[in-house]
């Protein structure tokens, strides 16, 4: 047989990739996870609400990530809605989990960290095949490789979506400190959708 087979890509995951500059990792750095109310010690998850600045900051890079990625409406609007600080003291692992009620979501590492300190590990959400063989030998591609680890050093942020699982493994802690990273979650604002199915949230109000 002398056919030639040609393979399209069917359905992709994308990931967004930037690098923001020390001035604004370093406005991150007086940030911290937890806030006092009339019970105590609570974590806060609006760590950006006297913030405005960098909000507007970080949702922007997202804004036009997003909507050049997928095609969206360039007028398209975004909204940031939780935002926390995670702190690792002691290189302990982060379970599998994924992010409910919203969109998209962010990692921004605005503290000094190495490659290897806990990267970011994003399940293949295609992962559904019955057969995948065992041979170590056998190089992943974009077709079967069950997990993307994402980079790791300071000023990146990345974006992905909501409803991919990630975590990342236990790592040796060497210099004791307190590993820090800054996470967030998007949703769309205004109108979306089409015909039957949209929705403008401008007509949602308190």
């Amino acid at each position: 047989m002398n056919e030639k087979i040609k393979t399209e890509t069917m359905f992709a995951m994308p990931l967004g990739q930037a690098t923001l500059s020390k001035e604004v990792c370093d406005m991150f750095k007086p940030l911290t996870s937890e806030t006092k109310n009339e019970k105590g010690l609570i974590i806060n998850l609006d760590v950006l609400e006297l913030k405005l600045n960098l909000k507007k900051k970080i949702t922007d890079v997202f804004t036009e990530w997003v909507n050049n990625t997928y095609n969206f409406e360039a007028n398209q609007k975004w909204a940031m809605l939780t935002n926390w600080i995670t702190e690792n003291p002691t290189g302990n692992s982060i379970p599998r989990h994924r992010h409910y009620n919203c969109t998209f979501s962010s990692v921004f590492y605005f503290d000094k960290i190495e490659n290897g300190e806990g990267n970011l590990i994003l399940e293949n959400p295609n992962d559904f095949a019955d057969f995948y063989p065992a041979d170590l030998r056998q190089l992943s591609n974009i077709y079967n490789k069950a997990v993307h680890i994402a980079p790791l050093y300071e000023g990146l942020i990345i974006f992905f979506a909501s409803s991919l699982y990630h975590s990342y493994h236990q790592f040796e802690n060497k210099n004791k400190k307190n590993r820090r990273s800054f996470a967030c979650n998007f949703a769309p604002i205004g109108m979306y959708g089409s015909i039957d199915s949209f929705i403008d949230t401008n007509w949602l109000s308190y």
